[in-house]
């Protein structure tokens, strides 16, 4: 499953929990809304957490691709001028 699926998989799985949590909530309206807000901070901090070490992965991948592109450029340089 690639990230962006994933992402909206994940949101759209938290807005069902939502509904549900609002629909059975058996506290006070002020309650729930504490309770869903606490929630909804926590799932947002994961997610930008996830999203972060999405971007690290790639930026890395992207300068290990980047690194060896250029070595070979190099390589072939070298020898064509040989």
């Amino acid at each position: 499953m690639n990230a962006g699926k994933a992402i909206a998989a994940a949101l759209a799985l938290a807005a069902a929990g939502l509904v549900v949590g609002l629909l059975v909530a058996p506290d006070k309206g002020y309650k729930t809304r504490k309770k869903l807000f606490k929630k909804g901070t926590d799932f947002k901090e994961s997610l930008s957490d996830k999203v972060n070490d999405f971007v690290d992965d790639l930026s890395e991948q992207f300068e290990k691709v980047k690194s060896s592109r250029m070595n070979s450029d190099n390589h072939h340089k070298k020898h064509a001028v040989s």
